[in-house]
């Protein structure tokens, strides 16, 4: 199946002035479609659970206009993913943690891998997710340089570090949880890993601390004019979406943002 197929799904979330889908709208599409027999067949399938991953940011809900064209043309930029099928993410499950670190060194490594998108299919719920933060902190390759409090909420700034040891890499979590930013409250809890150093030529916009590499140094191939008309249009979109301007829960350098009693 392809991208294409999912033209018709429903849009129950009505942000701004934009209607996204939701989890609750992928499942009710496969049904209805006769795809799967119940909900557990579409979030235990790799491929649906890839193709709702590049559908909703194919959507624009994360408000970054370039990460909507990329998600539509993922592959051909190095943009992967990779579904770990877990009904339950357990703290002490050590092969889990072997298997999440072989996947980022392994992307790391992979010339063709730009952004490897983890996707947790099956957490869905406050302590899975806390489950699966604690999971995350106890790999080796996984570090945690920051942790925030603020207006009731914690902010977790987590980091990989590259090939080049002096750069770290922001991780960026997306999933089903109303206390996330809008810009982050996707179908599919993800981690989402810059696995590539800077680009030597980059757009002026765009962050130049070469020690740090994150989502928005994607390589892409516009032309300068549309770059800036791209980016213009980003910050509009995503204060729509944010219903305010962007703040330290929704920025790129925040991998995190929970209530505070939760994380507790």
């Amino acid at each position: 199946m392809e991208h294409k197929t999912l033209s018709n799904i429903g849009k129950s979330a009505h942000v701004g002035k934009f209607n996204f889908s939701t989890r609750e709208d992928y499942e009710k599409y496969f049904l209805h479609s006769g795809i799967v027999n119940n909900q557990d067949q579409i979030w235990s399938n790799a491929e649906l659970v890839s193709m709702v991953h590049r559908h909703w940011h194919g959507e624009g809900r994360n408000g970054c206009i370039f990460a909507l064209l990329s998600a539509r043309k993922a592959e051909e930029l190095g943009w992967y993913d990779y579904v770990i099928i877990e009904p339950k993410i357990a703290q002490d499950n050590d092969e889990l943690k072997r298997n999440i670190q072989g996947k980022i060194l392994e992307a790391i490594q992979n010339p063709s891998c730009e952004i490897i998108s983890l996707l947790f299919s099956n957490v869905t719920t406050d302590k899975e997710l806390v489950d699966l933060i604690h999971t995350l902190l106890s790999i080796d390759c996984i570090e945690l340089v920051k942790e925030g409090f603020l207006d009731n909420k914690v902010t977790l700034a987590l980091r990989v570090a590259l090939s080049n040891k002096n750069v770290l890499s922001w991780l960026m979590a997306f999933g089903p949880f109303d206390y996330f930013p809008q810009t982050r409250q996707s179908p599919i809890t993800e981690i989402a890993i810059r696995v590539k150093i800077k680009p030597l030529i980059q757009f002026y916009r765009q962050n130049n601390d070469r020690e740090s590499a994150h989502l928005a140094d994607l390589p892409i191939r516009y032309d300068y004019i549309l770059q800036e008309k791209i980016w213009q249009n980003t910050l509009k979109r995503t204060r729509i979406i944010l219903g305010a301007e962007p703040n330290v829960f929704s920025a790129a350098r925040t991998t995190f943002t929970l209530r505070q009693e939760i994380w507790a």
